[in-house]
């Protein structure tokens, strides 16, 4: 069965709530060390997480959805086909 659009936003939304907590560690063990030895600073890397953050939410919900519809086409050409 298809997820409506409410479903898949939901589905997209859960996933990122913990794609984020996996970056907050990615943070501390990755980004964390390259801002104490001077590479990069809070105010670089922060604004480079929350766009990354957002496009991966925005990535998911329209994959998830081009994925549906690919899904329901093959589901009801099986069904045509059977019935023949």
């Amino acid at each position: 069965m298809e997820q409506t659009r409410a479903e898949s936003l939901i589905e997209q939304s859960v996933s990122i709530f913990f794609k984020f907590w996996v970056s907050v560690v990615a943070w501390k063990w990755g980004i964390a060390p390259l801002i104490e030895l001077g590479i990069l600073s809070y105010k670089e890397a922060l604004p480079i997480t929350i766009i990354f953050t957002v496009l991966s939410l925005v990535q998911g919900y329209f994959w998830r959805r081009i994925f549906n519809r690919i899904h329901l086409k093959k589901l009801v050409h099986y069904a045509v086909r059977s019935h023949i």
